[in-house]
């Protein structure tokens, strides 16, 4: 499980999950998790900046045919590029390959910050050196291409994967993952394969937002924070999970599971103000209130008959969307359902579900 803000806010998801769809076996958990429709994957705006220092460039957005050739036009008028920092949802297969040929000739180095699927780790793959940021994922899956006979896509792609010395059977994996799903290999999986280095260069990853770092702290002192507090951290997060989602389901993921993500880019200004003023409210609780406790079986109880005010046909999607195994894409959707649920009850009832769904207390 990640790290701080995502420990806090689904210690007791898993627990619904558990309760709604009971409890999983080893050999239910899925080698391939759903990624996000085609129409995402191929038609998201692609942009090529030189990020502050000139040592970087990064390549945001789906790969389309005129990626490789801006991408050179940008190299060229910056000599001092040394790494391409790249997050897209992936793309078309051949501008991605000549995207990885352009990074290989100048002996450039890749990184992923935060997400790399489908065509995109093809051009990562181009990498001299191939760096993962600790929470960043890498989705693969088997290619396709309308008209073209699958046994020579899949010949294509193995000599791309086997040009960058990918082991066999890691492309055999890649292979086996249908073009509607992905494959998210471990950190651990993808350093010991080969295909990826070791931890980042310092240098390469970008500080926190730092309103970004305020709120993963917030989540952090919930534990000390009022019922009055607590209600208005969680209905600026149900305000501030919508746009996040919009931006981006891997956006919104990422920012659950402490990613760093720059909020304001993504969301308005008036819920930025109540952001604040949330924020500022939890860390005066933090000087004068005390710890509010939650005990585990209490929060299980209060969880269970929070997935029961839920309609009928949404509770056993929602409870599921909330396992750690499943697709990101209908996560933040789940958690948004369940802070509305609970702020939607009566007060009695509200504040104890609220805990027992963002406290850490235990």
């Amino acid at each position: 499980m990640s790290r701080g803000t995502v420990r806090l806010l689904l210690s007791c998801m898993a627990l619904v999950a558990i309760l709604v769809a009971g409890p999983a076996r080893a050999n239910d958990l899925p080698v391939v998790y759903e990624g996000a429709p085609p129409e995402t994957e191929f038609n998201a705006p692609y942009a090529i900046r030189v990020l502050p220092g000139g040592a970087e460039v990064e390549i945001s957005g789906s790969f389309s045919q005129a990626v490789p050739g801006d991408f050179a036009a940008v190299l060229a008028g910056a000599p001092q590029v040394r790494a391409v920092r790249l997050e897209s949802p992936g793309g078309y297969v051949q501008p991605a390959l000549t995207v990885a040929d352009i990074i290989r000739t100048r002996g450039l180095d890749t990184y992923v910050g935060r997400f790399c699927a489908s065509a995109c780790t093809l051009a990562f793959l181009g990498g001299q050196h191939r760096y993962v940021a600790p929470d960043a994922r890498l989705g693969f899956h088997q290619a396709s291409a309308s008209g073209v006979a699958q046994v020579r896509v899949d010949s294509v792609m193995r000599q791309a994967y086997g040009a960058a010395s990918v082991p066999a059977a890691f492309i055999d994996h890649v292979l086996r993952t249908p073009p509607e799903a992905l494959w998210f290999p471990s950190r651990d999986e993808l350093v010991e394969t080969g295909v990826a280095s070791g931890p980042p260069p310092t240098a390469l990853v970008i500080p926190d937002s730092v309103l970004f770092q305020a709120w993963a702290d917030a989540v952090k002192d919930l534990r000390w924070a009022s019922d009055e507090a607590l209600v208005q951290f969680a209905t600026t997060t149900v305000d501030l999970l919508e746009p996040l989602q919009g931006a981006g389901s891997e956006i919104c993921w990422d920012f659950t599971h402490d990613v760093p993500v720059d909020i304001e880019t993504h969301v308005q200004a008036g819920t930025l103000v109540a952001l604040k003023a949330a924020l500022q409210h939890v860390r005066d609780d933090v000087k004068e209130a005390p710890t509010v406790r939650v005990d585990a079986a209490d929060k299980a109880g209060v969880l269970a008959a929070l997935v029961q005010t839920l309609p009928e046909a949404a509770q056993n999607p929602t409870a599921a969307a909330l396992r750690q195994d499943a697709d990101p894409a209908a996560f933040c959707p789940a958690l948004r359902s369940m802070l509305a649920a609970a702020l939607a009850l009566p007060v009695a009832d509200r504040d104890p579900a609220l805990r027992a769904l963002l406290s850490g207390g235990s």
